[in-house]
């Protein structure tokens, strides 16, 4: 019974931050790490990402990673996905990560509203074709979506571990 409330344990932690591990390095370099992978492709809709640091104390800095998207036409960035978390000091070798991933509250909306039409879709009275094909373009709209943020939470998880872990490469 004890083994099953450690591994119900493991997944809650997996779950609450899916970044954390110890670094082997000081404070000072985790910044600096972090602080060297801004950057911006040029071009219309361009991704890019966008590292912020914030002290909190002593040996703790607040941290946000946000994977952007910059629209050249109006010059504004879009970010769908961040990781938002915390660096720890905890010796002169090494420091604590931990992080976790959230979406923006527009992707929500966008699933939300595409999940509501399509339910709306299935309950009135139309014809089947106009049914389907508003289905079938839904579905795509909202998997490109999910497909986009997906990739871009991958691309911060992998950022991360590959800056901040050497014994992963």
């Amino acid at each position: 019974m004890e083994h099953d409330t450690v591994i119900q344990a493991e997944k809650k932690k997996e779950r609450t931050a899916p970044v954390e591990f110890i670094a082997p390095y000081d404070l000072k370099e985790c910044m600096l790490r972090l602080r060297d992978t801004r950057y911006q492709v040029p071009g219309y809709m361009s991704f890019g990402i966008d590292p912020s640091f914030e002290k909190v104390d002593s040996g703790l800095y607040r941290f946000r990673i946000r994977r952007t998207w910059y629209d050249t036409r109006y010059r504004r960035h879009y970010a769908t996905v961040e990781m938002r978390g915390y660096l720890k000091g905890i010796d002169e070798q090494s420091t604590a990560i931990i992080a976790r991933i959230h979406f923006s509250w527009g992707l929500m909306a966008l699933v939300g509203l595409f999940l509501a039409g399509m339910l709306v879709a299935l309950l009135l009275p139309l014809k089947a074709v106009n049914v389907l094909m508003f289905v079938g373009i839904s579905l795509i709209v909202l998997g490109i979506a999910v497909g986009i943020a997906w990739a871009d939470r991958r691309t911060l998880l992998n950022l991360i571990y590959r800056v901040m872990r050497d014994d992963l490469l």
